[in-house]
């Protein structure tokens, strides 16, 4: 059983990450929350798990221990949720703070509204990944500990010990073809199967998820705001430096191959889409834009560009 509590930020934690964000520097200070954070005490869930592992496909374990796994489990995992939460709703509000004013928000409904379907999406994300996560521990666990059972049997039904040398042999080798994710996970801590049946480490998708989250904060700040205020079209631009593992996604490289004005733009009304010849919002987001994993963000243009552009 793993404590998750000394990861909640403290005050002085707090302090700083406001200082850097009223500082204008919003992105550093998502990446140093998510590398405290959030990778630190995955990392931490995921060793435990891999130990669990490795205890598994050593030996039968008997249906008291397997209890106490699921129970190690469950306690692990609803310690690692509490922490996230906590600290979400405390970084959030820093960065919705910064948004709102920035984007001269200040109705509190739209704010109240913007802060909790963040916050509600965040744990959503949270509560689904953990639960993905304990599933697919306790079916490896169950499929381990199966395979063990049934090679039990049949090295009890060998005459001779060089035959029960070579059976487990065998058996050992086979494991691995046999029960891959098993060995994901316990090699690679490759423990969390995503919807689309991805396997991924705990630490990288609750990156994913804890920084994609708060950029929302900020895109949906400037969607509102440019609606209310009549924007027939918003600034589409890296957020962030984070270095991509494969190619930009198609729909953002053809975002940003045009540029109007200096500028790479994505339209809020059907009569900017056409004039300007530029993509919907709503047709960028369909196709991956502004989605997971994404790097972009959207702000909005000065009054100057847009009489310039729309006229």
């Amino acid at each position: 059983m793993i404590n998750f509590n000394g990861f909640v930020l403290k005050d002085i934690e707090v302090e700083d990450l406001a200082k850097m964000i009223q500082a204008g520097y919003p992105d550093r200070a998502i990446e140093m929350l998510i590398s405290s954070k959030v990778k630190l005490p995955a990392r931490k869930f995921t060793k435990k798990i891999q130990q669990l592992l490795f205890k598994v496909q050593e030996r039968i374990l008997k249906p008291a221990e397997m209890t106490i796994i699921r129970r190690q489990l469950a306690i692990s995992s609803i310690s690692f949720q509490s922490v996230q939460k906590k600290n979400m709703s405390i970084f959030a509000r820093l960065m919705a703070k910064f948004s709102f004013k920035q984007n001269k928000i200040t109705n509190p409904d739209i704010k109240k509204a913007i802060l909790e379907n963040t916050l509600e999406r965040f744990n959503s994300l949270t509560r689904d990944s953990m639960r993905r996560t304990t599933t697919e521990i306790l079916n490896l666990t169950r499929n381990m500990q199966r395979e063990m059972i049934i090679q039990n049997r049949i090295v009890n039904h060998k005459d001779f010990a060089g035959q029960v040398r070579e059976s487990n042999r065998l058996f050992r080798a086979n494991l691995k073809k046999k029960l891959p994710s098993f060995y994901l996970a316990l090699e690679d801590g490759k423990i969390l199967k995503s919807k689309n049946g991805d396997i991924w480490s705990l630490d990288k998708y609750l990156d994913m998820a804890t920084e994609t989250t708060l950029m929302n904060i900020d895109r949906d700040s400037v969607e509102t705001t440019s609606k209310i205020e009549g924007s027939p079209f918003v600034i589409y631009y890296q957020f962030n430096n984070r270095k991509l593992k494969t190619k930009e996604r198609a729909i953002c490289q053809h975002v940003l191959s045009k540029r109007i004005d200096g500028h790479s733009l994505v339209a809020l009304t059907l009569a900017a889409s056409k004039k300007l010849k530029i993509p919907l919002l709503d047709n960028v987001r369909s196709k991956g834009g502004l989605g997971v994993h994404c790097r972009h963000s959207i702000k909005q243009p000065s009054q100057k560009m847009i009489d310039k552009l729309m006229k």
